[in-house]
């Protein structure tokens, strides 16, 4: 398709735009993973992980005492092992959704869209 065509059909990037939208709201991690990861213990080791990484990822970690930066390298190292299990679940789980589930990512065209 043609880039001039796609900035004259108003229809199309409307259909864009509700597509985006609509599968915003469709939930990609399991309820039970969905629930523990927004446990309030499960958000602070996040945002203390994440700070950790940061530190180890820009080499910050040095200028603190010797005796924390192996706790440092270990919350860290256990923040990105955290980060790829939850991806590699979401995306699982949305492949699943997507396959077994396909209604909740039907689109239903308008009369009015035409």
């Amino acid at each position: 398709m043609n880039t001039k065509n796609i900035k004259n059909n108003p229809s199309l990037i409307l259909n864009i735009k509700l597509a985006y939208f609509k599968t915003k709201n469709i939930p990609n991690l399991p309820p039970l993973i969905s629930n523990l990861y927004s446990h309030i213990f499960i958000r602070v080791f996040r945002v203390i992980g994440g700070i950790s990484f940061i530190l180890v990822a820009s080499g910050y970690f040095l200028y603190f005492h010797e005796s924390l930066h192996l706790l440092i390298t270990i919350i860290a190292s256990i923040q990105v092992t955290l980060v790829l299990i939850v991806t590699i679940i979401r995306i699982i789980y949305s492949m699943y959704r997507l396959f077994y589930c396909p209604n909740d990512f039907e689109i239903r065209n308008s009369t009015l869209n035409v």
